[in-house]
């Protein structure tokens, strides 16, 4: 019996060493780093062709690579750098009431712990708590202006029919 038990162990430890098979899709498979070639643009005309052909009705949307998605990628990096910046500043001149205290369990509840659990574990401080507030306000505004845009906006989604933009290169035209 034992010798049984210990013939299925390493039958079923054998498996481990076998290659996995590949479970990308045929069409993935054909977009190899050879295909890519970069063009004067980049690899955006290419990476719109290959998302339009993999998934057709997501791009009618807009979904994806796109003009927009890349205007919109530009203008969150923009926000980045800029609540960065605007984050040292308030430090430097003491605008962060308190940044060093650490928040209260029973008041904040576990979105103040870092680590450990029911009121026994680190909190985050003060400062990193005005922080994460301030980011998740951008969220919901960039979530309400992508999906619930005011007309004067530009929208990051296509209307059914709306051909994608051209893209502005470099150095867009002014």
């Amino acid at each position: 019996m034992a010798r049984t038990v210990a013939a299925l162990a390493l039958v079923a430890g054998a498996s481990a060493l076998v290659a996995p098979v590949s479970k990308v899709s045929k069409v993935v498979e054909k977009y190899t780093d050879s295909t890519l070639k970069s063009s004067p643009g980049g690899f955006m005309e290419q990476g719109t062709e290959m998302f339009q052909e993999q998934f057709p009705e997501f791009n009618s949307y807009g979904w994806g690579v796109s003009v927009k998605a890349e205007r919109w990628n530009g203008r969150h990096a923009m926000f980045g750098w800029a609540f960065i910046i605007a984050t040292g500043y308030c430090k430097a001149h003491g605008l962060i009431p308190d940044p060093e205290k650490l928040l209260d369990f029973k008041q904040w509840g576990t979105l103040a712990i870092i680590s450990g659990g029911k009121g026994g574990g680190i909190t985050i401080t003060n400062e990193r708590a005005c922080i994460l507030v301030a980011n998740i306000h951008f969220l919901v505004v960039s979530l309400c202006a992508a999906f619930c845009p005011l007309p004067f906006q530009d929208t990051l989604l296509l209307e059914p029919g709306e051909p994608d933009e051209e893209p502005a290169g470099l150095v867009p035209a002014f």
